[in-house]
């Protein structure tokens, strides 16, 4: 009934085609910090650098006895740029801590790196994300998958429970082709945004949680899709029109739209 712990970082680098590793039952428990060698680095809980993977029905945090760095992660996924691997990585039943970040650093509980150097990941983040359990306390990243194809890095899911890092992210990593955002609601923004916050044709916001997302009556053009699944204050929302086919932005609630807390313009 009790998970044995390991104390430490796992790297896992496995050369063959047909190589694979099995992690199930266990807690990882590490420290969190970057440290000279890199065999006592214990910034990440477990580093897949090439191969299968399998992990399933355990847990990754940090010792609560640490002073992590905000760079700290539960897990990063990724494979070599000359990697020959076909075995499948299944990620499943687990459960990964909060990473906080300072905003500079990335960080998270489960990060997955595809693209440019990272050719070989291509995995559903979203059976991932709802296959196993993030742990939404704090501010910070709790899942990320980042793809690197392009010159500048853009996120195809993210998901945090900071209302800064999420502002962030729509402005700056909305990748082209879509993306897939999810806001657990914990903090409210420090400061209105500067300027409109465009959630961009082919992309998903979604707003979940038990605790109200204030974003300080800051704008939200939506020409994707928003999903409000928690109470949401102080956020200016105007639905977009997409030139190319003449729709609107969908907005969509369990209880349809207060306009005590929303409001909603149209904009082309």
């Amino acid at each position: 009934q009790v998970k044995p712990k390991f104390y430490g970082s796992l790297t896992i680098d496995l050369d063959g085609d047909d190589e694979s590793v099995s992690i199930e039952d266990i807690e990882i428990v590490h420290d969190g910090t970057k440290v000279e060698g890199e065999n006592n680095n214990t910034l990440v809980g477990i580093n897949l650098v090439n191969g299968g993977l399998e992990f399933k029905k355990s847990k990754v945090g940090l010792n609560d006895a640490s002073q992590p760095d905000k760079g700290a992660s539960g897990m990063i996924v990724s494979r070599k740029p000359d990697s020959t691997s076909v075995m499948p990585i299944n990620i499943e039943g687990n459960c990964f801590d909060v990473y906080e970040t300072d905003g500079e650093t990335l960080s998270g509980g489960l990060l997955i790196f595809s693209g440019g150097d990272y050719q070989k990941i291509k995995l559903n983040e979203g059976e991932i994300y709802d296959s196993n359990v993030f742990v939404a306390t704090g501010e910070g990243n709790m899942f990320i998958s980042i793809d690197f194809s392009l010159p500048s890095m853009v996120y195809p899911y993210f998901v945090t429970s900071s209302t800064d890092e999420m502002v962030d992210a729509l402005s700056t990593k909305q990748a082209k082709n879509g993306s897939n955002f999810t806001l657990i609601a914990f903090s409210p923004i420090k400061k209105k945004a500067a300027e409109p916050i465009i959630l961009s044709a082919p992309s998903v916001l979604t707003i979940d949680g038990n605790n109200k997302a204030n974003f300080k009556d800051s704008t939200l053009q939506v020409f994707g899709v928003l999903r409000l699944n928690a109470d949401v204050e102080n956020l200016n929302i105007e639905r977009g029109v997409n030139k190319q086919n003449g729709a609107y932005g969908s907005i969509i609630t369990k209880e349809g739209v207060d306009s005590k807390v929303l409001s909603i313009s149209s904009k082309s």
